[in-house]
C-alpha cells in the first residue's frame, strides 16, 4: 500500500525521472569526452546531481569470500569476479 496520494506518487515520479536524465546525461556527454579533465567534472556533476536529487538505500551488501590453502594467496578484485590468474604462491 502506497501513502501518497496519486497526485504526489506523479510528481515524485516525475521528479525522479527528471533528475535520473540529468544524470545519464552528464554521464553519456563524460564517456564521449577524451580529455580527462573535463570527463572528471562531468563525472563529478553527475554524481552531485545523483546525490542531491536521488535517495539512495543500501539494501543489500555482497561480501564474496574465498578459501585457499594455506602455501597460496588470492588477490580479490573490487568487482567481486573470480579469476584463476589471481591466485598466487604466498611469500
Amino acid at each position: 500500500m502506497n501513502p501518497l496520494p496519486p497526485s504526489a506518487r506523479k510528481g515524485a515520479v516525475a521528479v525522479l525521472a527528471v533528475a535520473l536524465l540529468l544524470c545519464l546525461g552528464a554521464s553519456a556527454r563524460a564517456l564521449s569526452t577524451l580529455d580527462d579533465a573535463k570527463r572528471a567534472a562531468l563525472l563529478q556533476e553527475a554524481m552531485v546531481l545523483a546525490a542531491r536529487d536521488v535517495a539512495c538505500i543500501t539494501l543489500f551488501h555482497l561480501s564474496n569470500s574465498w578459501t585457499t590453502r594455506k602455501d597460496l594467496v588470492y588477490d580479490a578484485r573490487a568487482d567481486e569476479q573470480t579469476i584463476a590468474m589471481a591466485v598466487s604462491r604466498a611469500r
